[in-house]
């Protein structure tokens, strides 16, 4: 659904998929190996839930006592963000087993219902990147004013380094702290054997410079936004909401 103020500019969107989703095949090559490198280097491989990954995410959280891992897939980081777009951020984000265990079982029935490359397009259509950006059009629109087929590697490395703390390593507000986030990522990229010694040393050394686009709604409309949106969903209700593209 978009939010228009009584001048007609948009200033808000909401639901599970916004119309700035592109195709599978628009989306550049390095910005594919980027999300798969830092997110899920085994996506292709496991069935949803990558148990040797949660394993280790587990060891290394509680037995070694290193920086908290996550374990999660980008399928179940996708059926995170489908919990959360249909039962609102606490719901779809409590610390709880069963809230766990449903995200289990709906990442399970992705993978039933739908092949790899649909998955992955769902997941880099729909991530919250920062700054009210969703899916990695929204980002490279927003951060770079350009469309995501038109990034170049540091620019892309950047955008996929976002998922984890998109606030912590935002370019607008910690340029340092994404440019380490990015060359993290250049690094997976590299050991995945992605990218050359080259394109990496090349694409580390850039300088962070984004565009961010000011105006009202990244201020003060977003509370604006909250009460019409509730509006909208006490008046059609949640599902209308997310899929009806009101």
């Amino acid at each position: 659904v978009k939010f228009l103020d009584q001048n007609g500019n948009e200033i808000g969107k909401r639901g599970i998929l916004h119309n700035d989703a592109v195709p599978l095949d628009d989306i550049p090559d390095a910005m594919v190996k980027a999300a798969l490198a830092t997110e899920d280097r085994r996506f292709f491989e496991h069935g949803g839930v990558d148990w040797l990954g949660t394993l280790r995410a587990a060891v290394n959280t509680f037995v070694l006592r290193k920086k908290i891992q996550g374990g999660s897939t980008i399928t179940q980081q996708t059926a995170k963000a489908m919990l959360i777009s249909s039962e609102g951020f606490e719901a779809g984000t409590k610390k709880s087993l069963t809230r766990k265990i449903r995200e289990f079982i709906l990442a399970k029935r992705l993978e039933r219902a739908f092949e790899k490359e649909e998955i992955l397009w769902m997941y880099l259509n729909g991530v919250y990147l920062g700054h009210h950006s969703y899916g990695v059009q929204a980002a490279a629109e927003n951060y770079y004013r350009k469309n995501v087929e038109d990034l170049t590697l540091e620019e892309a490395a950047l955008v996929a380094g976002l998922p984890q703390a998109p606030s912590r390593y935002s370019p607008f507000s910690h340029p340092e702290a994404a440019k380490d986030r990015r060359r993290y990522v250049l690094r997976r990229m590299f050991e995945e054997g992605m990218i050359s010694p080259e394109e990496r040393a090349a694409a580390a050394q850039a300088e962070v410079k984004v565009f961010g686009v000011d105006d009202m709604f990244r201020e003060t409309a977003p509370f604006y936004v909250e009460t019409v949106r509730r509006q909208v969903v006490d008046r059609y209700g949640n599902e209308r909401l997310l899929h009806d593209g009101l």
